[in-house]
């Protein structure tokens, strides 16, 4: 994915003292990507100025339960919550996220997180692992070890108490140049490698 055109920012809606914090979640709605976690955390801090966008749904003739209980919860958030079947592409919609949030149980990368910079959004990574690092790699974005920081840490993004993350285009830019796909490829055989010559 390229951030080429993607407003920073700068460009994006602001969080004032009235205005509405978008948070999405992208990607497969199962338990392990820990999504309903994320819609009761949202709930609990009942906010009317926090809007949710769960993005990755199925259609009703093949939605496992999981998926129809996290629909059901969306629906009480309101505020424009919504879950969103799968799309070819996340561009259009995640542009649109103040934050995006990886609260997966175990993710090797985190592709999401990726898309999620490009996208001049900033992620938010619950737990540790693959997208945790890539955080850490960039420079871009927080890592929160339990559901009750990422909560506090939200309260205080709407309180005005803390500022809003700012990450400038040229910022983003660099930090994908180390995830695109060629240099990716490189990493992941520099490790197989390493694993072969150590059986040899």
């Amino acid at each position: 994915i390229s951030s080429s055109g993607v407003p920073g920012w700068s460009e994006k809606a602001q969080v004032d003292s009235g205005g509405t914090l978008t948070i999405g979640v992208f990607g497969q709605i199962s338990s392990h990507k820990g999504v309903q976690k994320v819609v009761s955390a949202v709930a609990d801090l009942g906010s009317d100025r926090l809007r949710l966008l769960v993005v990755g749904g199925r259609p009703g003739a093949i939605r496992p339960p999981y998926e129809t209980e996290v629909r059901a919860a969306m629906r009480q958030l309101g505020n424009g919550s919504a879950v969103v079947d799968a799309v070819p592409s996340v561009l259009a919609l995640m542009t649109t996220c103040h934050f995006v949030v990886n609260a997966s149980d175990h993710e090797a990368f985190g592709r999401g997180v990726v898309e999620a910079i490009a996208c001049g959004a900033v992620p938010i990574v619950i737990g540790h692992g693959g997208p945790s690092e890539i955080v850490s790699n960039t420079g871009i974005g927080v890592v929160f070890d339990t559901f009750s920081d990422f909560q506090s840490y939200i309260a205080e993004i709407l309180a005005g108490t803390i500022e809003m993350p700012m990450t400038d285009f040229a910022t983003r830019r660099e930090a994908l140049t180390r995830y695109e796909p060629s240099a990716v490829a490189d990493v992941y055989f520099g490790v197989l490698g390493a694993v072969v010559n150590l059986k040899e």
